[in-house]
């Protein structure tokens, strides 16, 4: 673009150079980074005066900031030096202590990360354990990393490592392998590598018997006493070696349930002996005083928590954090007599970790909402995000008010707004009972925005009334709260059911959109057998649509609870039928308010309904599992759905493929003033034609490998376009026309 740019100029400066040398000496000035809404201003200006010259759109990630952090691991002799690692966007560095942080995954063949160990002698040695792709190695801080797999089981997911505080070349990785369809046996194998990564062998498997073959998710290593061991299994308590891993045995005395999850070790000599494990089923913590000869149990405060991960402050061991799904970061400054909380109370936290080199410095990532830390032992929390781009963003709107103003909606983020085109973001999520947004839609014609959510309904919020966002509307569309009262009365009285039911925000318990990074952390963090926390959320809402002509018109899908109508404008809604099918997408018809398409689990077919939600047909996409759906403005006889592999368009009364063939296509966008230019988001970035469907290009090389999922045009500037990604936030960038 910038060569043809330059060519355009180049023909332009011979037909008239004195008009334009200055616009080219103007034109051909970078415009500072800091400073783009000048650039804007120049490119418009450019435009103006010269309408056949086409300014390329400088692609740009927005944020917000956020996402779902899995793992922190920070240096000991560096007290500023900390890496996090995130679910699909890759590892992050701060060299100032989590105050900024910047992309630090370059050669991770694997950006799903789940556990990270840091090396105890040099800053800049690090280990990232991922998802289904083994471990990973750096030896420059970050700038590069490199497999390192030698031994390790294929298609491993690593969820812990640690390493030998006096001997660095000794790691050891947690990990569970492919299994029979996420079933046992699970192929749960401890490993240890005596070269740093270069090769790794078993010393622990076959928890269980062979038939089981349980994992553990969570090591311990002694800092005192590095032979010993303990390791935190998913059904089977907790294992301990004394030996550097050469054997291990059970040491359970006294814990009462065996889903245990996070282990810690006393870090001092003084503290040696003593060890805490957290479990996921709601019974609390438990504390041995003599390395696992015998537990107590210590869940004053806490009881019913879904603990998770666990860490003890190094300079006072009597300070233990809990990272849990239900009640956000726990403490106990007493060694566990009694628990509070410390923070992001109700959050989902997938991870606690106290710096090594600074035990005042405390992160708690979270599944969703991105990373914060404490700078005074868990006194106070903030925000520790900035740089951190790795949100799954569900949706844009751009403010029909003011064109410099964004609305984000997030999942785990809740909604975000930018009031400077995207350069910063703030909460705008007041009132909003969940922070899993699934989506933003602007209601046509008006300044009123809805955001429809994983468990807690619908909200709307006019945006030239704040005062009065966010109001949830549309009561009864399916809730959490609503489906968990009557799971409690239809449970009354039944033996083995008293556990409280799962934090319905947690991503491991939510039915995800088909391309949502949870559908893998489902998948990686399988629900308990043994509780009632194994029952899904089913009580999202996927989808919103408005009627073009009758924008008072509208419909929902939601998950497992089938479609909804409103005649109101969203206020109220009432059953549009599908009933127990998950609705993915909406398109109604641009001119008839009543035809409404909609895309559901039932593979094979798109359901077509003429007299709104009334009653539904089945229009046949034979083999075809349907994601997305839109109507073309100008000939709305033809609507879009994209599938499992492309996009198709119904035509002469049968779907036939409109290309992007092999692709699973999340989003289909079209213009509004051209229906032959579409955008179709995919499993691997984004694609766009003017002509139709005749010819796809890819919007932008930023979006490869990237799952779009959602798409919006830039109402005052259609050559823009905002991608929501399932990892790395919103690009801003051409929309290809």
């Amino acid at each position: 673009m910038k060569r043809t740019l330059l060519v355009t100029w180049i023909c332009m400066l011979a037909l008239c150079s004195l008009a334009l040398g200055a616009w080219f000496r103007f034109g051909s000035q970078p415009a500072p980074a800091a400073e783009p809404a000048l650039a804007e201003q120049a490119a418009s200006n450019l435009l103006l005066y010269l309408p056949i010259v086409v300014e390329a759109v400088q692609p740009v990630w927005l944020g917000p900031d956020g996402g779902l952090f899995a793992a922190v691991a920070a240096s000991p002799q560096d007290a500023n030096r900390v890496y996090a690692g995130s679910w699909g966007g890759g590892v992050y560095r701060s060299d100032d202590g989590g105050l900024t942080w910047r992309w630090a995954s370059q050669g991770l063949g694997n950006l799903t990360v789940v556990s990270m160990a840091a090396d105890p002698s040099n800053p800049d040695i690090a280990y990232a354990g991922t998802y289904r792709g083994g471990v990973y190695k750096t030896i420059d801080g970050g700038s590069t990393w490199s497999e390192a797999n030698q031994g390790i089981q294929g298609n491993a997911i690593v969820y812990s490592m640690v390493v030998n505080p006096q001997v660095p070349q000794r790691v050891y990785a947690a990990t569970r392998g492919l299994s029979n369809n996420g079933g046992q046996p699970w192929a749960g194998v401890t490993y240890r590598s005596d070269d740093g990564g270069a090769s790794w062998y078993s010393v622990l498997s076959n928890l269980g018997g062979s038939n089981y073959q349980d994992w553990t998710y969570m090591l311990a290593i002694s800092r005192t006493s590095p032979s010993t061991l303990m390791a935190a299994t998913h059904e089977h308590g907790i294992y301990k070696t004394t030996n550097a891993g050469s054997g291990w045995g059970a040491a359970n005395n006294g814990i009462t349930r065996f889903t245990t999850r996070g282990i810690g070790i006393g870090p001092t000599s003084a503290s040696a002996g003593t060890a805490y494990t957290g479990v996921w089923t709601g019974e609390g913590a438990f504390k041995t005083t003599n390395l696992g000869g015998s537990w107590t149990q210590k869940s004053s405060g806490i009881s019913g928590a879904n603990i998770y991960g666990l860490d003890i402050d190094y300079a006072n061991p009597q300070k233990v954090y809990l990272a849990t799904y239900n009640k956000g970061v726990m403490s106990t400054s007493s060694g566990g007599n009694s628990w509070s909380n410390a923070a992001l109370s109700n959050r989902p936290v997938s991870t606690v970790r106290v710096h090594p080199g600074n035990s005042a410095l405390v992160f708690a990532g979270t599944a969703g909402l991105g990373l914060f830390a404490s700078r005074d032992s868990g006194g106070s929390w903030s925000p520790s995000m900035d740089g951190l781009q790795a949100s799954s963003a569900t949706g844009v709107v751009v403010s029909p008010i003011n064109p410099s103003e964004l609305y984000a909606g997030v999942d785990g983020g809740g909604v975000q707004v930018s009031s400077d085109g995207g350069l910063s973001w703030s909460d705008f999520s007041n009132n909003i009972g969940s922070a899993w947004v699934n989506g933003l839609v602007q209601q046509p014609g008006s300044s009123v925005l809805f955001a429809f959510t994983e468990g807690a309904g619908l909200y709307r919020c006019d945006l030239q009334n704040l005062a009065l966002c966010w109001d949830q509307v549309g009561g009864n569309l399916p809730t959490d709260s609503q489906q968990d009262a009557m799971q409690s009365q239809s449970e009354a009285g039944q033996p083995g059911q008293d556990a409280p039911p799962g934090d319905p925000a947690s991503p491991r318990l939510r039915v995800p959109r088909p391309f949502s990074p949870f559908t893998t952390f489902q998948e990686a963090y399988p629900p308990d057998s043994l509780s009632i926390e194994a029952v899904p959320g089913n009580y999202g809402l996927l989808a919103l649509a408005f009627a073009p002509s009758n924008p008072s018109i509208a419909y929902i899908g939601s998950s497992s609870g089938g479609a909804f109508a409103s005649s109101d404008g969203g206020f109220n809604w009432q059953s549009a039928g599908l009933s127990s099918q998950t609705v993915w997408a909406l398109a109604v018809d641009p001119l008839d308010p009543q035809t409404v398409y909609a895309a559901t689990s039932q593979s094979g077919v798109v359901k077509v309904s003429s007299n709104g939600g009334g009653s539904w047909n089945n229009s046949s996409i034979p083999n075809r599992d349907v994601y997305a759906l839109a109507v073309p403005p100008a000939n709305p006889g033809a609507p879009l759905a994209g599938t499992d592999d492309g996009v198709y368009q119904l035509t002469g009364g049968s779907w036939q493929p409109l290309g992007l063939s092999g692709q699973n296509v999340a989003w289909i966008s079209i213009a509004e003033a051209d229906s032959q230019h579409i955008l179709a988001g995919t499993t691997d970035g984004a694609y766009t034609t003017i002509d139709g469907g005749i010819t796809w290009q890819p919007v932008s090389a930023e979006l490869a490998g990237h799952t779009v999922q959602n798409i919006s045009l830039d109402p005052f500037n259609p050559s823009i376009a905002y991608y929501s990604t399932t990892v790395h936030g919103v690009l801003k960038a051409g929309s290809g026309k």
